[in-house]
């Protein structure tokens, strides 16, 4: 039989598990997975907190909890900008690929095929 500390203990090492999954999904880019991982853990620790802080073996687990829900939270923050640099980098490749089929405009407002025709 387990002890209530060794329970707790073993579901504190859970979370680091945890942790460890949501940096692999995160470099597979899987945003939803890391926001379910992040939900977890922050969902563990708001109920851990109603244990005794004093307890030495366990106030060094949730510690580790505490570590890992802040690496985790920094995951879900990179995924979002990388989300957001490849949003622009795509309306950027649209907007350059748009301006590249119309023609060049000429200073007094005519349209220049590209030739040297004035000089």
């Amino acid at each position: 039989w387990l002890t209530c500390e060794e329970y707790l203990g073993g579901l504190l090492d859970f979370t680091g598990e945890v942790g460890r999954l949501a940096v692999a999904k995160a470099t597979t880019r899987d945003e939803a997975a890391v926001v379910a991982y992040l939900s977890l853990i922050d969902d563990m620790a708001a109920r851990l907190l109603v244990l005794d802080p004093r307890h030495p073996a366990l106030r060094k687990k949730q510690g580790a909890l505490q570590a890992t829900a802040s690496k985790i939270q920094r995951l879900v923050y990179e995924l979002s900008l990388s989300r957001g640099s490849a949003l622009m980098g795509a309306r950027i490749k649209a907007a350059t690929a748009q301006a590249s089929t119309r023609p060049l405009e000429r200073a007094d407002g005519g349209a220049d095929a590209g030739g040297d025709e004035g000089m």
